[in-house]
């Protein structure tokens, strides 16, 4: 099983990306999924489909979404792992339990191999990563697996300026939406090969 740790900053729609990309491999091979959060683990099988979306509401109003998805194969073999991780702010919160949440997000990211990072269409006419995100960047690029989206592209005109403003900022991004699984196809394929090539290469 690889472990994909999803990063980034408030908003931009790291919880729904897992839960939406889950569902879209789910369906796409049959698998099941685990997720796991604060109430506890719920097994849904791929013939549930359809409830992303009633489990990512019902958590929001609770205050318990999920915080990871674990795949299994119809051989009942674990296969991915995506886990979400508390949001990074510009400004170091006065709370105490929030500074908690992102002492942790950091040390995952530092320790993972393999990250999925985040940003979302407020981008889109700005011409270079701000301080966190590239950060982030710095820190995704040296690993195994690094992977940066632009979320939100469904929202008016972000597809339409998507191609100046990645000559812009001159990094390779790739275009969804989490709402609708709209690029998804790209991003697992690029994730797809990863988990398939040598573990040497890797």
């Amino acid at each position: 099983m690889i472990e994909f740790i999803i990063s980034g900053k408030k908003e931009v729609g790291k919880t729904l990306f897992m839960l939406q990309f889950a569902d879209y491999i789910a369906a796409e091979n049959g698998f099941d999924c685990v997720y796991k959060s604060d109430t506890g683990v719920q097994l849904r099988k791929i013939s549930d489909s359809g409830s992303i979306m009633d489990i990512y509401n019902k958590g929001i109003r609770k205050n318990s979404l999920p915080y990871s998805v674990t795949m299994y194969d119809k051989s009942q073999k674990k296969v991915y792992k995506f886990t979400d991780t508390y949001s990074l702010r510009d400004i170091i919160p006065n709370n105490h339990q929030q500074r908690k949440h992102i002492r942790e997000t950091l040390r995952t990211i530092i320790e993972s191999n393999n990250i999925i990072h985040l940003i979302d269409h407020n981008y889109i006419n700005k011409k270079c990563l701000d301080t966190i995100d590239n950060e982030l960047y710095n820190i995704g690029r040296h690993k195994s697996f690094y992977m940066l989206l632009l979320n939100k592209t469904d929202i008016s005109n972000t597809m339409i300026k998507y191609p100046d403003f990645q000559k812009k900022i001159k990094l390779s991004i790739l275009p969804i939406s989490a709402k609708y699984k709209e690029g998804f196809f790209h991003v697992y394929q690029q994730i797809k090969s990863y988990c398939e090539a040598p573990a040497i290469s890797r």
